[in-house]
């Protein structure tokens, strides 16, 4: 056992170096001590250790629960409600829908260290705390559902087999009580007595079943007393005459031995009304009553925790329990559909009892299983209530279930109270049959998340997942997943929606709620997968202009004064790329040393922020330099930025706290944020107020003739420090194109293009949730023209865009804005900028926004920079855009 410890641990110190503390198994330390003369009391060793080997652990844990109630009180019911064929089937469908899903659970288990959790663990170290935490819960209900129906049937069998002991309601609530607390006390004990009396209960079931099949080959004919006659009628085999049936004298049902007649009456389908419960059965509800004979497979991952080698133990100890138990029903049903009639069958579920050489012998089994069952459930439920709430996912809710006590601090002492007083409410319900469905309902649920945890990780392609288990594939997983929520929708499309619904609200509060993890969740692998596998298909060459759309690069300095600018780009992107520049002003060798963590920081602000961005830094010797690495190398495959955003130089807005910011905004489920939220993200604001370097006048146009040269559009953001989008009611996007926009017949006037990127861009903002309610969209057309000829023509040319919006024609009569004979609009002069922003105050004083080509491009002493303007401007069609909040327009 040590070397096999030792062969996983080496495993799972390769898969997660970092983790590797955590990851050590204590087994290492716990294996006995391989001296001679203490090898003969090595089974010893293995009960009373403090792990437990495959046998003890899993097999027969996991043997006893799937036996539980039904061999022995619900076998006859469901081959004589069934028939022999139809009963096989069921037999058949169950074991391979839990067989598929054996082989995931073994594929998952057999990766790396498992831990305390069985299948929760698995789950959520595979699918993540949304998915872990949701099914844990389920899988937790279903163990304390699985616990109160094995009671029941103890009970049920103790009142039919002891005439003595009262039979109403409340005293079979007694009887439960009591044995709920022998569980109790057995659990808190501790595994190892549960290891032990599970090896004493096999060897009782195991006689008791032994003694059952050499009854079916010794016994000879003869009649049954039974207490029902509900079904008599119908049922062949019956003696019940009418004088005896007035008295209340018992009747009696033929027991045939070893008949071919028989055998042919009890190979079809007669479903009657079941008398414990006078309900008409039919095949959903007979399948889910055999289905529970088949959900005690995860018995054994349930003591993960207190497993020597999980990782072998799991997958091998289940399946044979598996195979064992198939081989044991199939024969147990064939031998009844020889020996017993129909009327025994349907009328007497325990009969077993009546049939059996030496009756006590079933009694004795009935008993164990039962109590072995509602024990495993039981223990089961509490590790799995304990790992989940170890992990903090319900936060306070289950905190108080975390703590483990006893001498070696390993049981879930609270936990196990708590499973306690649940089932001791399902035992008021009473009835096996009642309660069986819920119970399948909730293993199919969780079975069937087995196999797509497994699904994912085997499609996901990840490098690491490599279990030693190499019996199964994707399509196993899949066809698992597929036959339980088939089987789930057959018993009980009501149940099943309901199920699937408590899972999905728990999956969401987990979502919004819960604490965040690094379990490396297999959901990153895929999405990780299909990324790489699109953005490979996404052909740059194919781009066409009727599917083009923002794709922002905002080049930033400072994110604390550029908070309202980074939330107004994030409603302008219009589900487009959208990333975060930022230059850090040193050499290489300076950054690099740090760059890993203000990566890590900038992320957070992301997150913080809830921006729909992604973050790209880089160092460099100057601002320039790095803007150029990044519009060059920002952006992967065919998603790269189209429009390079800039805050307008010498447009410095004060820092300002999270109170003031989009950290604020409102959220669907989330209306504010916490303390602790509102520290994290002071703390992360800090860490990102470092001085990158000033940045002069002539690097800054510099940046923007780059942008030109990579044929980038161009956006310029300007008094965006007091945008308050909470005051946006009744307020206008103004959009002033300097270029005016002619469309005859379709065709498109030269140097159009930037006027239709202002029409685009206004239109794609005032389309945004909170935007489109609150403001409308105004095109400004300053014209020398005719007032109602100069309408028409942009009204016609806004109906071939399809944009609607309001037009408003500004007069200018006087001719004061025009171009210059060296400079065509929209570059002006200084003097003719002036009376441009005299204008745009006087008609756009009430707008939220308003884009517009407000560019100026005047020449410095020696005229470089007016003559780069006008070279790029004849060379390229330039798509450049100011973004001004009016609330600060001013005449400088």
């Amino acid at each position: 056992m040590a070397s096999d410890s030792s062969s996983g641990e080496m495993a799972s110190l390769l898969d997660s170096p970092t983790q590797a503390s955590q990851d050590l198994d204590v087994s290492i330390i716990n294996d006995p001590d391989p001296n001679p003369p203490q090898k003969r009391h090595r089974w010893r060793s293995r009960i009373f250790s403090g792990k437990l080997s495959t046998i003890p652990g899993v097999t027969i844990p996991c043997t006893l629960s799937i036996f539980s109630v039904i061999i022995f009180l619900r076998l006859g019911y469901v081959v004589g409600m069934a028939g022999v064929e139809v009963a096989l089937g069921m037999l058949c469908l169950g074991y391979f829908t839990v067989t598929v899903t054996v082989l995931s659970l073994s594929a998952i288990s057999t990766n790396g260290a498992i831990k305390g959790g069985g299948a929760y663990f698995m789950i959520s170290r595979a699918l993540g705390p949304e998915f872990g935490g949701s099914v844990g819960i389920i899988f937790y209900v279903a163990n304390v559902f699985a616990s109160a129906i094995n009671i029941i049937g103890l009970v049920e069998s103790l009142v039919n087999n002891f005439d003595v002991l009262p039979e109403s309601a409340g005293w079979r609530y007694f009887y439960g009580t009591l044995t709920i607390i022998l569980c109790l006390i057995i659990s808190l004990i501790g595994a190892n007595i549960f290891a032990m009396a599970s090896i004493l209960i096999f060897v009782l079931v195991m006689v008791a079943v032994a003694s059952v099949i050499v009854s079916f080959a010794i016994k000879d004919p003869f009649y049954v007393n039974i207490e029902s006659t509900i079904n008599f009628t119908k049922s062949p085999g019956f003696f019940c005459p009418t004088s005896l049936q007035r008295n209340g004298t018992p009747c009696e049902a033929w027991y045939s031995s070893w008949n071919d007649t028989t055998f042919h009456q009890n190979l079809k389908s007669d479903y009657v009304i079941d008398y414990t419960t006078d309900v008409m059965t039919s095949f959903q509800i007979v399948f889910s009553v055999i289905f529970n004979g088949c959900t005690g497979i995860m018995a054994g991952a349930n003591m993960s925790g207190d497993l020597k080698n999980p990782g072998f133990s799991i997958p091998f100890g289940t399946l044979a329990a598996c195979l064992f138990t198939f081989l044991v029903y199939a024969l147990l049903m064939i031998f009844t559909g020889f020996t017993c009639t129909r009327a025994l069958l349907q009328n007497s579920y325990d009969y077993m009892r009546f049939i059996n050489i030496w009756s006590p012998f079933v009694i004795i089994g009935v008993l164990s299983s039962t109590l072995s069952a509602a024990l495993s459930n039981l223990i089961g439920a509490s590790r799995i209530l304990q790992a989940v709430a170890k992990d903090n996912l319900f936060g306070v809710v289950l905190r108080v279930f975390a703590k483990m006590m006893g001498s070696k601090r390993d049981n879930p002492v609270y936990a196990l109270l708590f499973s306690w007083i649940l089932v001791q409410l399902i035992l008021i319900i009473g009835k096996l049959n009642a309660i069986a469905p819920f119970v399948a309902m909730f293993f199919l649920l969780s079975y069937s998340v087995v196999n797509i945890a497994c699904l994912a990780l085997t499609s996901a392609s990840a490098p690491n997942f490599r279990p030693t288990f190499k019996y199964y594939s994707w399509h196993t997983a899949l066809t698992g997943a597929i036959s339980c929520l088939v089987i789930m929708f057959y018993i009980s499309p009501t149940a099943a929606g309901v199920s699937i619904g408590v899972m999905t609200v728990l999956y969401i509060i987990l979502a919004f709620f819960g604490p965040s993890t690094s379990w490396g969740e297999v959901s990153q692998a895929l999405i990780y997968h299909q990324v790489r596998k699109y953005l490979l298909r996404l052909d740059m060459k194919k781009e066409h202009v009727k599917l083009w759309r923002p794709q922002m690069m905002f080049l930033v300095a400072n994110p604390s004064s550029s908070l309202q600018a980074m939330d107004f780009i994030n409603d302008l992107k219009k589900g487009g790329l959208y990333i975060l520049g930022h230059v850090d002003v040193d050499t290489f060798e300076n950054s690099a040393k740090r760059h890993k963590e203000k990566q890590d920081v900038w992320v957070d602000f992301v997150k913080c922020t809830r921006l729909k961005a992604f973050v790209e830094l880089v160092s460099a010797s100057s601002v320039r330099t790095g803007a150029q690495c990044l519009m060059m190398a920002s952006g992967l495959g065919g998603m790269r930025p189209n429009t390079v955003v800039l805050g307008f130089f010498g447009d410095n807005s004060p820092a300002q706290s999270p109170h003031q910011t989009i950290w604020k905004k409102s959220h669907p489920l989330i209306q504010c944020c916490s303390e602790e939220e509102d520290a994290k993200f002071e703390t992360v604001v800090t860490k990102l107020q470092e001085p990158t370097g000033d940045m002069k006048p002539l690097e800054y146009v510099g940046i923007i003739r780059d942008s030109l040269l990579m044929k980038m559009n161009v956006c310029l953001l300007r008094h965006f420090g007091k945008l308050d989008k909470t005051r946006l009611k009744h307020g206008t996007i103004d959009v002033w194109p300097l270029y005016r926009v002619d469309l005859e017949g379709g065709e498109q006037e030269e140097g159009d293009p930037t006027s239709l990127l202002l029409f685009q861009l206004g239109w794609i903002l005032h389309r945004v949730h909170g935007w489109k309610n609150d403001t409308k969209l105004r095109i400004m057309i300053l014209s020398n023209r005719a007032h109602e000829f100069e309408k028409k023509k942009i009204q016609k040319t806004l109906d071939l865009l399809r944009i609607p919006a309001e037009i408003c024609i500004i007069p200018n009569r006087d001719g004061s804005v025009r171009g210059t004979p060296e400079l065509p609009a929209p570059f002006l002069d200084i003097g003719m900028q002036e009376k441009l922003n005299q204008r745009m105050i006087e008609h756009s004083a009430c707008a939220s926004q308003y884009f517009t080509l407000n560019l100026i491009c005047s020449g410095g002493e020696d005229g470089e920079t007016g003559g780069r303007c006008l070279q790029v401007s004849q060379a390229l069609r330039l798509n450049i855009v100011v973004v001004v909040v009016t609330e600060r327009i001013d005449s400088s």
